[in-house]
């Protein structure tokens, strides 16, 4: 095998890298990343170094600072290195040291690449990192999407490496004479790769020997695949989930004639966040009554009547905003709410009722929590305080009311279940008026 000819073969036919193209090669100073910097010297590439300190190794990772420095000092090539506070990253953002290293890594590389005006980065991922993935993946339960491995290009990112494998890599570093530095973390069994490479990827060896192979050979088919999957989702995106605002809402009916509803669910909302564990949850939101949500760690989905509400968790402008028993109040941006619970006890109940528009008195056990607060919708109606349970929609009352349609649009609603108890500022409905039966009374303070 000749590795040279072959890596100057895939990076111009595969890769697309033209002569004329600078690229920043990531170089650790391990065994994978030092023949990927000698390949690209020997093919007469344009490159720089960039090394990453992540500092989780103490002097060894210092030591291997120095090497690289060495090397690029020794083949005339401009390096750039930067050290990471990678631990304290890692705790303040809630993340793995693995991923807060990789979330660093890549928004470094993608800052020098602007900054310094480089076409491609390029990372020594090879055949068995890629095999790596897929397994990793696959027990993960990405679904088809993560079953093509490491793509050899994504955006501004080139794995030069792909065509070949550890072995072959090894082979070239023994028979060049190639030094590269050992990292002691890649024995460690904490870490779920190294778990993947040491003990389960031997194990399926010892089962399937020509696991490696068959999986090399089928990568192809599932990035085909996985093409013509993502096609179908995207059209079935762009017909289902709708651009309001703020917001994004997917209509109840439509997704539920849709087949197979869980894959379909899934890729969906995935984009905001929810992972395959919450499909089932988001199944439920399909029957269950207004109100109920769920959360992903950027996003909620709220129940309406006939919407599931997209949002981004504290984002401003949102239509939508659900009260559980016990909120003290919520800020949509343009208005304020406060609730608060009057027992009643020995009192006159109407008695404690004050006229003011930004006040709604309501008998609580007619209706209860949770509560929530949206825009008034067309075809919304309600049953108007005094109107002796006569049915109005809201348009008309507006229209009766001569409200401008620039105040219209900022109109809230108070909702139990899917009945309108308050048009806010405006009238309550007439069921969940304050009787002298009532014992407990709701107050919503508006403004």
């Amino acid at each position: 095998m000749d590795l040279v000819a072959d890596f100057k073969g895939y990076i111009s036919s595969v890769c697309g890298l033209r002569p004329s193209e600078k690229t920043l090669v990531a170089v650790s100073g391990g065994m994978d990343s030092m023949v990927l910097a000698l390949l690209f010297l020997r093919s007469g590439y344009p490159f720089s170094i960039a090394h990453c300190n992540f500092g989780l190794r103490g002097a060894e990772s210092d030591a291997d600072e120095s090497f690289v420095l060495q090397m690029a000092r020794d083949h005339s090539k401009e390096v750039f290195t930067h050290r990471f506070e990678t631990e304290n990253y890692a705790s303040s953002n809630g993340l793995s040291i693995q991923e807060a290293a990789r979330k660093l890594r890549y928004e470094w590389f993608e800052t020098l690449r602007l900054d310094q005006g480089f076409r491609w980065i390029a990372t020594a991922h090879h055949q068995d990192d890629s095999l790596e993935t897929l397994l990793i993946n696959f027990f993960r339960g990405t679904g088809i999407t993560g079953l093509h491995g490491i793509l050899p290009v994504q955006g501004s990112l080139l794995r030069p490496l792909l065509f070949t494998g550890r072995r072959e890599i090894q082979s070239f570093a023994e028979q060049e004479q190639i030094a590269f530095r050992v990292d002691s973390s890649n024995f460690s069994l904490k870490y779920t790769r190294n778990q993947v490479r040491l003990k389960l990827i031997p194990a399926i060896y010892a089962i399937f020997p020509e696991m490696r192979q068959s999986l090399l050979s089928n990568i192809p088919r599932f990035t085909d695949a996985g093409e013509i999957y993502g096609q179908m989702i995207m059209a079935l995106r762009k017909k289902l989930v709708l651009k309001s605002g703020a917001e994004w809402k997917v209509g109840v009916l439509a997704l539920s004639g849709c087949r197979p509803l869980a894959t379909i669910t899934y890729e969906l909302f995935r984009e905001f966040g929810f992972v395959p564990g919450q499909v089932r949850s988001l199944l439920d939101l399909l029957k269950g009554d207004p109100g109920r949500m769920v959360l992903s760690a950027t996003h909620r989905v709220l129940r309406d009547r006939r919407w599931l509400i997209i949002s981004a968790l504290g984002q401003p402008g949102q239509d939508h905003f659900l009260v559980q028993e016990g909120d003290p109040g919520i800020e949509t941006g343009d208005q304020q709410f406060r609730f608060s619970k009057i027992e009643v006890g020995e009192r006159d109940p109407l008695a404690l009722i004050r006229k003011d528009p930004g006040l709604a008195f309501l008998d609580l056990d007619q209706s209860g929590f949770p509560l929530m607060i949206r825009r008034w919708q067309t075809g919304d109606y309600f049953y108007p305080l005094g109107m002796k349970r006569k049915k109005k929609k809201l348009s008309r009352l507006f229209i009766d009311r001569k409200i401008p349609r620039t105040e219209k649009e900022r109109i809230w609603v108070v909702v139990c279940g899917q009945r309108i108890v308050w048009v806010a500022g405006i009238r309550i409905d007439d069921r969940f008026k304050v009787t002298p039966s009532t014992r407990n009374i709701l107050r919503i303070r508006m403004g």
